[in-house]
């Protein structure tokens, strides 16, 4: 059974002793793969936000933290946060943001307590690391190398980080990391984790202002850069002109 709310979809299952998994990803990060693997397993039910952080319009975090908010209020416990990413791409500002929206809606040490990183695209790892002779170690040995924003975010999440091959057809392979990853959930269902009382209010985050102020004044930067060189080039060519 399947409910829809303001643009976000809902999986329900009659059976109230599931436990809520809330899935968060970009469009294209293999979101549905990872969602196939937990319908199998009838100890969950999942709650997807799509394409968190698709769009680069400020206004975009905004709407969909307001999503989080209603989601917010039709949850009785929150087991786990999958945060997908894809490997293969770097960590872009909308990777960012969407961390961002994370923690200003759920709280600070939402990373810590309850997020477990899922890599989609396997494969593609796979095929980076073909003198590996241990997958899972080389995986994580690349995780605990990689710096700057994300090891942050690794870190805050105690590398709970998950290699996911989406586009596998193995059983054998696709049970392995299904029971991987249901390895990290089990690591969080269980920890006692009260979302901040402040974000009861529907207000914009502190960190995501931020992130619209320093755009702004990016945007207004980049806007007078724009009308100094006009005046440049107008001026050149009225001297050009003259000579």
């Amino acid at each position: 059974m399947a409910d829809t709310m303001e643009g976000v979809l809902i999986q329900k299952d009659d059976n109230d002793n599931l436990k809520d998994l809330i899935i968060i990803g970009r469009s294209g990060n293999g979101l549905t793969s990872v969602e196939q693997s937990i319908h199998e397993d009838n100890e969950y039910r999942v709650i997807d936000s799509k394409g968190i952080g698709d769009a680069g319009q400020d206004i975009t975090l905004l709407e969909r933290r307001q999503h989080y908010f209603n989601l917010r209020d039709q949850l009785r416990q929150i087991h786990a946060i999958l945060f997908i990413m894809k490997y293969g791409i770097r960590f872009t500002q909308q990777e960012k943001d969407a961390v961002s929206v994370v923690r200003s809606t759920f709280g600070e040490n939402v990373f810590k307590a309850k997020v477990v990183i899922v890599f989609s695209y396997g494969d593609l790892f796979r095929q980076d690391m073909t003198e590996a002779t241990d997958l899972d170690e080389c995986f994580m040995t690349w995780c605990r190398d990689q710096i700057g924003d994300i090891k942050t975010v690794f870190e805050e999440a105690d590398y709970r980080c998950v290699l996911f091959d989406n586009k596998t057809r193995d059983i054998d392979r696709k049970t392995k990391q299904w029971l991987q990853l249901k390895s990290n959930i089990q690591k969080v269902e269980h920890v006692n984790f009260t979302i901040d009382e402040r974000l009861s209010q529907n207000q914009a985050p502190t960190n995501v202002v931020a992130v619209m102020g320093e755009r702004t004044l990016l945007s207004k930067l980049i806007d007078n850069i724009k009308e100094l060189v006009h005046i440049i080039i107008v001026v050149t060519n009225f001297y050009v002109h003259l000579l």
